[in-house]
């Protein structure tokens, strides 16, 4: 038997939800930069850049001649025919909103003692009531 606690709301300005241990990111700034996204424009100045793959070209920051760590979280979403993806092969999960920005609902899931058993969050604002249902596929890849 599981209990659901709404804990609150996170707010979304950038369209997207990120999950991971923040040390992993904000305990970098060498990988934090000036944290601006920048999109390569199409060379007569109008929309977006893309590769020969559809994806669209993200600029390297120049403070530290890399991407920095926010253009990886938006590569993850612009770039992914799902508007999903695993950052930097782990450092976090980092997905698209269906409606943009907004604040979004934070359910924890509780086992019977009370322990954290999981996290859901409510991608387009509709907040429903949910049910975790036990199966019998290990869940680890």
């Amino acid at each position: 038997m599981y209990k659901y606690e709404r804990v609150g709301r996170i707010f979304v300005d950038s369209g997207q939800i990120a999950v991971g241990d923040p040390c992993y990111t904000l305990g970098h700034p060498e990988d934090i930069g000036d944290g601006n996204l920048k999109l390569v424009r199409n060379d007569d100045g109008i929309g977006w850049k893309s590769d020969e793959n559809g994806n669209t070209v993200i600029e390297v920051d120049e403070t530290i001649g890399k991407l920095n760590a926010y253009s990886k979280f938006c590569q993850a979403t612009l770039n992914n025919s799902n508007g999903y993806g695993i950052i930097d092969g782990g450092v976090a999960f980092n997905t698209s909103t269906t409606h943009g920005d907004g604040s979004y609902t934070v359910t924890i899931v509780k086992d019977e003692f009370g322990t954290q058993r999981g996290m859901y969050i409510c991608l387009d604002g509709s907040d429903p009531d949910i049910e975790v249902k036990e199966v019998d596929d290990d869940c680890y890849f």
